[in-house]
């Protein structure tokens, strides 16, 4: 009985129109991905500035850069599978604090101090990964299968955003501003997680698998689960 109301939920879910709450979410979501990709891309012209004034290897430049990425590998493995566990939401919010206070703390490196540049880089790649793993997911989960294709992909475009955020960004600001002026910048996707918080909760189908009582319903008559997780939504 219990497993034919969560079908039911979830078909209710599957058949019913995005509202404007969910258009809200997904913009948020896709301005959280646009910024923090941001974050990730601006350290190639940060290290295109500093490297002559640091007197830096190929080496130590390279880690510098690579680093970001290797955290982003961690990010996305470790905040993917908690995310399962805890629900997608509060792991967003927490991989974009992690992201974006990394990104800010650069601009407070000490010069000459690479490894520590490259120790909050890694930090920066970690909270991406970490946000990226659990937006994609939520982006899926929370839209019905007949637009899914579509707003997923469309949410993935923003990642080239962030980079074409970072050249502007470094066009118009590095000579004014200075690489940690610029850096500096890298805390504005904190902004993007606060609005996580008056987010709607758990997606219906990852509530139903791991917390029932999340949605309020899966226990419920299909027409009162459904119009709870429509509320929630």
């Amino acid at each position: 009985m219990a497993d034919r109301t969560e079908r039911d939920l979830l078909a209710f879910f599957d058949s019913a129109r995005p509202n404007a709450r969910y258009w809200a979410t997904i913009v948020l979501l896709s301005i959280a991905s646009a910024v923090e990709f941001f974050d990730f891309y601006i350290v190639g012209f940060l290290v295109a500035v500093i490297g002559p004034l640091w007197h830096l290897t190929y080496g130590q430049s390279a880690i510098m850069l690579l680093s970001a990425g290797l955290g982003a590998i961690a990010g996305s493995l470790i905040w993917g599978a908690l995310a399962d566990v805890f629900g997608r939401k509060s792991l967003i919010v927490f991989g974009g604090i992690l992201c974006a206070a990394s990104a800010g703390a650069i601009s407070l490196v000490p010069d000459g101090a690479w490894l520590l540049f490259a120790l909050l880089r890694f930090g920066v790649g970690a909270g991406l990964g970490g946000s990226a793993a659990p937006i994609l997911a939520l982006t899926v989960e929370y839209t019905p299968t007949r637009y899914r294709t579509v707003i997923s992909g469309l949410t993935i475009v923003f990642a080239t955003v962030g980079k074409l955020l970072a050249s502007l960004t470094a066009a118009t600001l590095l000579t004014l501003l200075g690489w940690r002026g610029v850096a500096a910048i890298g805390v504005v996707p904190a902004a993007a997680p606060r609005g996580m918080i008056t987010d709607p909760g758990a997606a219906a189908h990852w509530a139903c698998q791991r917390r029932p009582a999340a949605v309020g319903g899966c226990s419920l008559p299909a027409r009162d689960a459904g119009r709870r997780c429509a509320a929630s939504s």
